[in-house]
């Protein structure tokens, strides 16, 4: 939990490869990002949710981070939306 908590927003698209499919890995990542209140942690907390097909769950997540700190490349990755 503690590199979870010093994550930087570079580090959630490497983490997310490193675990990969490895399903344990992801639901104790997931379950230790529901515990911190570090934005990078959550988002990927969020992001695995959506690779294990849990929309709704991954919806919960994202919606815990104010919008204002997620920069912007990791907003317009996670709606899909061009920021102009």
């Amino acid at each position: 939990m503690r590199l979870l908590s010093q994550m930087s927003w570079d580090d959630v698209g490497p983490t997310s490869e490193g675990i990969g499919t490895n399903t344990t890995l992801a639901v104790n990542v997931v379950a230790s990002a529901g515990k911190l209140n570090h934005p990078p942690a959550i988002y990927l907390g969020g992001l695995l949710l959506v690779a294990a097909n849990e929309p709704q769950k991954a919806l919960a997540a994202f919606e815990r981070i104010p919008v204002v700190k997620i920069p912007p490349p990791m907003f317009t990755a996670l709606t899909g939306c061009t920021m102009s």
